[in-house]
């Protein structure tokens, strides 16, 4: 045993206090430097000197102060990017993982003037269900600013608000993850855990059956369980599942549990993430799965989903001379299929390499039929041929037309592999002039459809429907305008809210006008539009608790007294109306434990198109619940429509003198 004496003990005392005291000293010194400098960090530099950042999903700008000791990741995307939206779930995920260490902030620095459009960047964070703010740089100030390159970038700012670094592109993403993990082992003491003021725009919104429609698959002869009709099969992309409808709305059946997934199985089991293009052949419907980079089969006989390609990862560039494998290749964000040359063949948009490859059923491999993998416009056979994000396919005489939608140009590839440009110029050359090649410019265009009078062109960012005609190799404006809106009417007068996916059915064209979140048909003889509305069967759930609540807004707890019955209101703001053709309906239940429940009384659209119900008398000291989906619409002719659920506790007691429930729609 070590013996120390008093005075050996005295001097080691001593020299701890004044280590203590020194590393006191030294800690204040260094907060007070930090805090003296902080304003002229990096982070500094997200924030211009009057302040007129467009913040979105939070309830007050951001201020420098609020980044204070925090972990930053700056993602620098434009909704256009498809390898932008690739990286969104990951970015996701990594919230989930590094929680309240992580602070994410989106730079949305838009390349088309569309994107520039504060509105347009709103619908593209619902869309994405974007759950961080997020900057609208229209003018680049803070791209600049940064010195960013290209899109995606990322860079990592440290607790001090001074870079840590830099990344470029999606397949950075796991240096990103392994640099935030180093910055919260060394700063994991210091770090400012406080929430910043999130307001999520998706929960500002009137919901629809409809979110975010892309593509349109319309089949002249749909056999489903005994019936026998033509349908439309539209790309609900923004709730993960396709539904079928008839050509006036009504929903025949819908696949996808409306969560986003990876899952096979029976229509109600199957899970997507952002389905896209659809194809239907021999019964079944094939899937462009983008979020999940794979293709998927619906087997309507066998009522069920299975996967041909891919398993969720997303895969790299096919280089000139591969032919692979179909079970073990890896696509990258397909937006859609079609059958070409033969019914063997299935050609597949791989809009995230910028490739058009082709899938060839009988012997299982991939092979590329355009496109080198760089981004670009160049003609020519592959591996000559430069693409720039395909992202909508369409077959008409033996040739393969596609809209390539970077460059917003319209290309056709002929049975020899050769692409022809007919309309686009290059790569940030856009704009909205019709005429012929050397004239028309577009701006983004998602959507085509092809026959022997010409190509039908969505020209989303410009808010319009094209037309290429074959004989005059011309463009030309047939509806929609410049203008972004929701009104119907004729030709130039009718607005859309950036349109893409576009089917032709006999006199009229059915259009996915994807933001405004509903199918515009187009009759083609005189170009009046008019909107289809697509309903559910009208089937009143009597059962439980209710799974799926579409856009559910929850009410408040309510004490309400049990001497009486209880009147019900719906109160609708000024302007909107019930939608009698929509299945709404309200049913109360009674809670006997946290999982189960009883139903006590059922109210069906007819009791809500006249907006007043009665509750019978409640027992005291029970606790009821309240659940219903409304459908309802603006109050004038061709309207839009929404769809919102709602849920209400009821506390039941003989001293509340409640004998009333208000429900709010549309506030």
């Amino acid at each position: 045993m070590i013996h120390i004496s008093k005075k050996d003990r005295s001097l080691i005392l001593l020299i701890l206090t004044i280590f203590v005291v020194i590393y006191g000293l030294w800690s204040g010194f260094s907060y007070i430097i930090f805090r003296s400098t902080f304003h002229k960090s990096d982070i500094n530099k997200i924030f211009s000197q009057d302040n007129t950042e467009e913040w979105l999903n939070v309830n007050q700008a951001v201020k420098p102060e609020d980044l204070r000791d925090r972990i930053v990741l700056l993602d620098f995307w434009s909704y256009s990017c498809v390898n932008c939206v690739e990286v969104l779930q990951e970015i996701k995920e990594m919230e989930q993982q590094f929680g309240s260490k992580l602070t994410v902030i989106g730079i949305h620095s838009g390349q088309f003037e569309n994107e520039k459009n504060f509105s347009e960047i709103r619908k593209a964070v619902i869309r994405n269900d974007i759950d961080y703010p997020v900057i609208n740089d229209s003018k680049l100030r803070i791209w600049n600013e940064f010195e960013i390159k290209g899109l995606p970038s990322f860079i990592l700012i440290d607790p001090h608000g001074d870079i840590y670094k830099k990344f470029v592109g999606e397949t950075s993403i796991v240096d990103v993850k392994s640099a935030i993990k180093k910055l919260i082992s060394k700063y994991k003491y210091d770090l400012n855990r406080d929430s910043l003021p999130i307001v999520l725009e998706k929960n500002n919104i009137d919901g629809n059956v409809l979110s975010s429609p892309t593509k349109i698959e319309y089949v002249a002869d749909f056999s489903y369980k005994s019936r026998h009709l033509p349908a439309l099969f539209i790309a609900n992309t923004s709730k993960n599942s396709v539904i079928a409808t008839t050509l006036s709305g009504d929903v025949i059946l819908k696949i996808g549990t409306n969560s986003s997934g990876f899952q096979d199985g029976s229509f109600d089991v199957a899970s997507f993430d952002s389905p896209q293009g659809l194809i239907y052949r021999g019964g079944k419907l094939y899937v462009a799965d983008t979020g999940n980079h794979a293709i998927r089969e619906v087997d309507f006989k066998e009522s069920k989903v299975t996967t041909l390609i891919g398993s969720g990862q997303r895969g790299d560039v096919l280089s000139e001379s591969q032919i692979v494998e179909a079970k073990t290749f890896e696509l990258a964000s397909p937006t859609d299929i079609e059958f070409f040359p033969t019914n063997e063949s299935m050609v597949i948009a791989n809009s995230g390499t910028h490739q058009i490859l082709q899938y060839n059923i009988t012997k299982d491999t991939i092979r590329v039929v355009a496109g080198n993998g760089s981004e670009g416009l160049k003609d020519g056979k592959f591996p000559n041929s430069v693409l720039a994000q395909p992202t909508d396919l369409a077959v008409y005489n033996r040739k393969l037309y596609f809209l390539d939608t970077m460059s917003s140009s319209l290309r056709v590839i002929d049975e020899s592999g050769e692409v022809k440009t007919l309309i686009g110029k290059d790569i940030n050359k856009f704009g909205n002039k019709n005429g012929t090649k050397s004239e028309a410019l577009m701006q983004h265009p998602m959507g085509l459809t092809v026959d022997d009078t010409g190509v039908y062109i969505s020209d989303s960012f410009n808010h319009s429907i094209k037309k290429y005609d074959f004989a005059s190799a011309t463009l030309s404006t047939i509806s929609g305008n410049r203008k972004s809106g929701s009104s119907v009417g004729n030709g130039v007068y009718a607005e859309f809210d950036q349109p893409e996916g576009i089917a032709s059915v006999l006199n009229n064209f059915y259009i996915a006008d994807s933001n405004n979140n509903r199918i515009i048909i187009l009759n083609r003889a005189n170009m009046s539009t008019s909107i289809m509305n697509v309903m559910p069967p009208l089937k009143l759930p009597k059962e439980g608790f209710l799974q799926y609540l579409p856009n559910l807004k929850k009410s408040p707890n309510i004490a309400v007294s049990d001497d009486s019955e209880l009147e019900v209101e719906i109160d609708l703001k000024k302007g909107l109306k019930i939608n009698e053709m929509g299945p709404s309906f309200i049913n109360l239940l009674e809670l006997v434990k946290e999982d189960k429940a009883n139903l006590v009384a059922s109210f069906d659209w007819n009791d809500v198109k006249n907006k007043k119900m009665t509750l019978p008398q409640l027992d005291s000291g029970k606790k009821y619940l309240m659940q219903g989906v409304i459908y309802y619409c603006e109050n004038k002719y061709n309207s839009l429509c929404f769809i919102n659920s709602y849920e209400q506790k009821l506390e039941v007691s003989s001293s509340a003198k409640n004998k009333n429930i208000v429900i709010k729609i549309g506030y």
